[in-house]
């Protein structure tokens, strides 16, 4: 009776799986050579029956799907070096919580060892910051003292030129009668004898325009100032015989010697002297 019943549920199941709409799967291997037929007349085994149902094509390659379903990995699967980088980085902030938490006594206070080396780096930053101002200041006077020694050298520069000039122009007020003899030292070094007549001239016009002994006018000649001198008379004879001398080599009826100018510096500093002094 038993065998009745289940061989009956095992041909349903079969009629069913025959009539059912087939799905089209992927390609799938052709299924092993089924057996042979019984002879005819000869009546087969219910469980012989039933492997000859699974043995057909559709069952073959429902289970071969579900085979290659369970050996094929479900879901994304991620490298195993990304996979270790991040156990790394968690085992990393582990062992950084769990240093905070040593370091830290249950009162909320630091130990003695985590101060020291607090004081540590804050003393270390501070060198380096004094090292950083340092060197910014040292740069910075570097440049302040190059730009002081430019604008010097072009001071002087500037000075030679208005000295040229000055002396070409014949402008006395332009420098101080100690300024002009320093000048006309320097064109006595320089062998320029002509230009040191010039220059002690000029020294003597501004000296004696600061004593107010002549009113200084770029356009007026040299013995308008002899005329218009108010001074002692041994003082105005002097200042004409050096107005004489000065126009004479200037205006080349006399030559410039060396060994005359000694004399001359001596003459015009004795007069600047006098009006130094008041007269």
């Amino acid at each position: 009776m038993l065998d009745r019943i289940t061989t009956g549920v095992i041909a349903c199941l079969a009629l069913l799986l025959l009539v059912s709409p087939r799905p089209a799967y992927a390609a799938a291997p052709e299924p092993p050579a089924q057996a042979q037929p019984p002879p005819a007349g000869q009546a087969l085994e219910p469980h012989q029956q039933l492997k000859e149902i699974l043995d057909r094509p559709l069952y073959t390659r429902w289970k071969l799907r579900e085979e290659r379903a369970k050996s094929e990995p479900m879901g994304l699967t991620l490298p195993d070096s990304f996979g270790r980088t991040i156990d790394e980085w968690g085992a990393a902030l582990q062992r950084f919580w769990d240093s905070l938490r040593k370091d830290v006594k249950p009162s909320g206070a630091r130990h003695t060892s985590d101060a020291g080396a607090i004081l540590e780096i804050l003393k270390t930053a501070g060198w380096i910051v004094l090292g950083v101002v340092a060197v910014y200041l040292g740069v910075l006077l570097y440049r302040v003292l190059r730009q002081m020694r430019f604008r010097g050298a072009e001071a002087r520069i500037l000075s030679r030129e208005r000295v040229a000039q000055a002396l070409a122009d014949g402008e006395a007020l332009a420098f101080q009668s100690p300024e002009w003899l320093d000048e006309a030292d320097r064109l006595a070094a320089a062998y320029e004898f002509r230009a040191v007549y010039r220059a002690l001239y000029l020294a003597l016009l501004s000296g004696l325009h600061a004593a107010n002994k002549i009113d200084f006018r770029k356009t007026r000649t040299n013995w308008t100032y002899v005329r218009g001198y108010r001074g002692p008379e041994p003082e105005k004879a002097a200042f004409s015989s050096l107005t004489l001398l000065f126009d004479r080599v200037w205006y080349g009826e006399q030559p410039a010697t060396q060994t005359s100018i000694p004399e001359l510096r001596q003459r015009v500093a004795w007069l600047l002297a006098k009006e130094a002094a008041g007269g």
